[in-house]
């Protein structure tokens, strides 16, 4: 995907392949039961809580996101930011796609998409509460790894949660085998055993959040191919 060539009905299908994961395999879920856990841990919540979703490709995270908070009686804007025009146009038609119930209506009225480099966050400093990222860091090397992580630190006020793929050689067979036997879409089939190939190690991924600052950040494996690094300001 990284490299182009692909036209909109590949990318609409790898997105839905995506989301269909994300469901699947509990992504949404991990980052909602994370942030629950952060704000257990903080003081000091104001009356809105603003989530940004970073490279949030068609949007189904501040989607969840959205959904999760209402029925929890929290008021929530989340944002789902993403520099690639094709990804920001799917988020855009999977957004107005959720208009068919009320839940989805509210969950779409609840969510801000921003088209924006994740390197340089169109934000202040802390005018975020939570920010999240999902199965983006390994798109990056490991310099603008660092950098687009000291970014989710600058604009977070209480904290950062990244969720990615291991590398790993588990990773790798349960990724080629799931992209196999459950689509026929190039993109998919290609780019989801590659993005573990790409992918860090728990260990590399501590080292990546260290370099940007994140003091006291946690890294730990919620799977046999994914881990979690949270980074909390208190």
């Amino acid at each position: 995907m990284d490299s182009g060539g692909y036209d909109a009905g590949e990318i609409r299908g790898n997105l839905a392949d995506l989301r269909a994961y994300n469901r699947w395999f509990g992504g949404a879920r991990l980052v909602a039961r994370e942030i629950s856990r952060m704000l257990k841990g903080s003081a000091g919540l104001p009356g809105q809580l603003r989530i940004l979703d970073v490279a949030t490709g068609s949007g189904d995270v501040p989607a969840y996101l959205a959904r999760w908070a209402a029925s929890r009686g929290l008021e929530i804007l989340a944002e789902g930011l993403d520099a690639n025009a094709d990804m920001h146009h799917e988020a855009r038609t999977f957004l107005d796609g959720l208009s068919g119930s009320a839940a989805g209506s509210a969950a779409a009225r609840s969510v801000r998409l921003l088209r924006a480099d994740a390197l340089r966050l169109p934000h202040a400093d802390d005018a975020i509460d939570i920010t999240t990222c999902s199965n983006f860091l390994h798109h990056l090397d490991g310099p603008d790894a660092v950098l687009a992580l000291r970014e989710m630190k600058r604009v977070s006020r209480v904290g950062v949660i990244v969720v990615d793929l291991k590398r790993d050689t588990t990773a790798f067979a349960a990724v080629w085998a799931v992209t196999r036997l459950t689509t026929r879409n190039r993109l998919t089939r290609a780019d989801g055993p590659l993005s573990v190939k790409r992918a860090f190690t728990p260990a590399e991924m501590a080292s990546l959040a260290e370099q940007a600052g994140m003091a006291g950040a946690v890294v730990m494996s919620d799977s046999p191919i994914r881990m979690v690094l949270k980074w909390s300001r208190t």
